[in-house]
C-alpha cells in the first residue's frame, strides 16, 4: 500500500524552530509513528502515510495539496475497471494487476483527494461494491483497428463496383427497352397505316 500526502511549501514548527516543508526532511508524527518529508522524482514534498483510516495532524491540513493512494487486490470480488468518484472530492482508477506476466487481480489508485477521509471512503466504496465507475473501462471499444478499416474500405470499393456495374446493366436494359420499343412502334404504326389504307 502506498498513501502519499503531497504538501504545499510552508512553514512549520518543530520542536523548538519553524522550517520550510520543501527545504529539507521535515519529521512529522503520524498515528503515533514518525514519518519525514520526502520529495518525489518531480520535486513534490510529501509524507508517506502507513493506511488511509489515519488522520493527519491539524497543523499538516492547511498544507495538503494532494492524496494519492494505490494498492493491488486479489481478482475475487473483482471489480469493474474504469474511473471511480465522490464527486469533486476524489477519484479512483481501477485497472487490472498484472504480475509476473499473469492477471494477479486489480490495482486502486485514488489521486485528486485532500482528505483521507475522501480516500478511505472512495476505495471502501470500491471494495464493498456499493459504486459503480463513472466511466467504465469494460465497455467495448468503439472504432475499427487498421486491419478491420482495409477490409471495410475493400469492402465498400466492391459494393460500388457493383452498383457501377448494376447501373450499366440498367442503363444497357433502357436503351435496349427503348429500341424494342420504338421498333414496335413503328410495327404498329405501319399496321395501322396498312389497315386505314385498306378501309
Amino acid at each position: 500500500m502506498g498513501i502519499n500526502v503531497y504538501l504545499r511549501d510552508g512553514m512549520v514548527q518543530t520542536g523548538s524552530e519553524a522550517v520550510g516543508l520543501h527545504q529539507q526532511a521535515v519529521s512529522i508524527y503520524v498515528s503515533s509513528k514518525g514519518a519525514k518529508t520526502r520529495h518525489d522524482e518531480t520535486g513534490r514534498c510529501f509524507v508517506a502515510v502507513p493506511e488511509p483510516t489515519v488522520t493527519l495532524p491539524k497543523f499538516l491540513l492547511e498544507y495538503v495539496e494532494e492524496i494519492t493512494y494505490l494498492e493491488n487486490f486479489e481478482l475475487v470480488p473483482m471489480r469493474e475497471y474504469g474511473v471511480y468518484s465522490l464527486g469533486a472530492a476524489a477519484s479512483a482508477t481501477v485497472l487490472p494487476f498484472v504480475y509476473a506476466g499473469a492477471l494477479w487481480g486489480y490495482e486502486i489508485r485514488v489521486t485528486k483527494a485532500t482528505r483521507m477521509e475522501d480516500v478511505s471512503s472512495l476505495v471502501e466504496a470500491i471494495l464493498d461494491g456499493s459504486i459503480r465507475p463513472t466511466r467504465s473501462f469494460a465497455d467495448p471499444q468503439s472504432g475499427l483497428s487498421r486491419e478491420d478499416l482495409e477490409a471495410k474500405v475493400a469492402e465498400l470499393e466492391r459494393k460500388l463496383q457493383e452498383q457501377r456495374n448494376s447501373w450499366a446493366y440498367l442503363n444497357g436494359t433502357l436503351i435496349a427497352g427503348e429500341e424494342i420499343v420504338t421498333e414496335h412502334i413503328a410495327a404498329l404504326d405501319k399496321q395501322a397505316y396498312h389497315h386505314n389504307n385498306l378501309q
